[in-house]
């Protein structure tokens, strides 16, 4: 895949942005959620966020090494 880099960033940003509000909605869920149901959700959105890193935020670094975001970013986010 070839990118500009502010495409790159862009890409990156919002798989940021995605991984975070898989984790807000992931909350809001299990809170109100039988127990039970827990695991299978808690699954789902792994693997919904293992495709965020694999198909936008992995290549956008790879292409642009230098978007690798930093603890400061992941925590913010």
């Amino acid at each position: 895949m070839i990118f500009l880099r502010s495409r790159a960033q862009a890409l990156r940003d919002g798989g940021i942005d995605a991984m975070a509000a898989s984790d807000s909605a992931l909350s809001i869920v299990i809170g109100n959620a039988p127990e039970a149901t827990h695991r299978e959700m808690k699954l789902a959105t792994g693997r919904a966020r293992s495709a965020i890193m694999d198909d936008t935020i992995n290549p956008a670094i790879g292409a642009f090494p230098e978007l690798e975001p930093s603890d400061e970013v992941w925590t913010g986010a």
